[in-house]
């Protein structure tokens, strides 16, 4: 069996000019306007889902709770008369 390693570098689709001021490689467009906005798009799209994730579940773990009502409250008081005869026992 042969395996071939090829280098992949960030760059390899994009030919653009170097940055006199750093090093920057350029992703997506050699124009920096053009390459800002689209890294901005990806950044604020990542956002809003992740804010829609975190409602989704949110909204799980409350439906849960109310399914799950009876069996909480029955926990909750054994756990109350566990702690109240922890208390009178000593």
């Amino acid at each position: 069996m042969r395996v071939c390693l090829v280098k992949v570098t960030q760059n390899t689709a994009l030919h653009c000019a170097q940055l006199n001021s750093n090093n920057y490689q350029f992703v997506y467009s050699c124009h920096m306007p053009a390459e800002a906005a689209i890294l901005g798009t990806f950044s604020l799209l990542l956002t809003i889902i992740n804010i829609i994730c975190i409602f989704i579940a949110g909204i799980f773990v409350l439906k849960v709770c109310v399914l799950f009502a009876d069996y909480f409250l029955s926990f909750s008081g054994m756990l109350d008369k566990f702690l109240d005869f922890g208390i009178y026992f000593q």
